[in-house]
């Protein structure tokens, strides 16, 4: 992706979306591996001349304000501004995204692979988005950080909705397992989350043996239960540590962490930071 400092930039309290106005000087950007999905709009009347490197394909295109560009995760992707360009771009973290569809929508997601081959697309709804964000920033209104953080929900189910899939083997969970169940499990957790949450409890909670809850569980989301109460501890902690008001004991007891050091030895070992890097990092964007 583009290289040169943004002109604004503002990432949601969780995480999982980047937004970013740039101002592009015709240049090259080698082919480099992103982590994230990138989505890219014009902010400019006048179209922009590109050429994409993906996996060692090379495509030229032109980015007219009706389009969107796209730049996968896990791809090898490069980029060269034929002309001046100002653009609009969101980045979405996938493995943050699944997160968000499992907790928000209660729904387990499949890998995405729908971007694997397209460079363009057009869809009037995400561009619209996407530029509704640009203007909630750019005007810094009062209530800009709420608008923005509502936009970037609405982006996210919107993407799912038309671009994600839901797991291929939903069919082979049975009917005590499904996601109802799952939906029931998720409350549990976020309900309980400053208390101890044992595999036992969730069991009862489904009114299950804890060795069927613990097999169809993984089965069905990919991971055991307490790692999946870990992840949502660490998310949850995040989201407070990006409003800056709790300190950081204090969070770590609303999460669920055994103590300060506990949540501190999370995040350096989940995200390579601690939690007042994380902070800091929040706050300054």
């Amino acid at each position: 992706m583009p290289e040169t400092p943004p002109v604004l930039s503002r990432t949601t309290s969780d995480g999982v979306l980047r937004f970013e106005c740039r101002e592009e000087a015709p240049a090259s950007v080698a082919p480099q591996k992103s982590a994230h999905f990138s989505f890219i709009i014009s902010a400019q009347d006048d179209p922009i001349r590109l050429i994409a490197d993906r996996d060692g394909h090379t495509e030229r295109f032109t980015l007219s304000p009706d389009d969107i560009a796209v730049a996968v995760a896990g791809g090898l992707t490069g980029w060269q501004w034929l002309d001046p360009a100002k653009v609009m771009i969101v980045h979405v973290n996938p493995a943050m995204m699944k997160r968000f569809v499992q907790t928000e929508l209660k729904i387990v997601p499949d890998a995405p692979n729908h971007f694997a081959k397209t460079f363009l697309f057009q869809d009037d709804d995400v561009k619209a988005l996407i530029a509704q964000m640009g203007q909630t920033l750019t005007a810094a209104e009062v209530g800009a950080e709420v608008m923005f953080e509502a936009l970037a929900r609405m982006f996210l189910v919107l993407m799912f909705k038309r671009y994600g899939r839901l797991q291929r083997t939903e069919v082979a969970f049975d009917h005590s397992f499904g996601a109802d169940q799952y939906g029931r499990v998720v409350d549990y957790i976020e309900a309980h989350l400053d208390k101890k949450i044992s595999p036992a409890q969730l069991a009862e909670e489904l009114g299950m043996s804890e060795a069927a809850f613990s097999r169809k569980f993984k089965a069905r989301v990919g991971e055991t239960p307490m790692r999946f109460v870990a992840q949502v501890r660490l998310e949850a902690a995040s989201r407070l540590l990006g409003q800056g008001v709790l300190s950081l004991a204090q969070i770590a007891a609303r999460c669920g962490f055994a103590d300060q050091a506990h949540m501190s030895r999370s995040f350096k070992q989940q995200l390579g930071v601690s939690p007042s890097q994380f902070r800091k990092a929040r706050l300054d964007t």
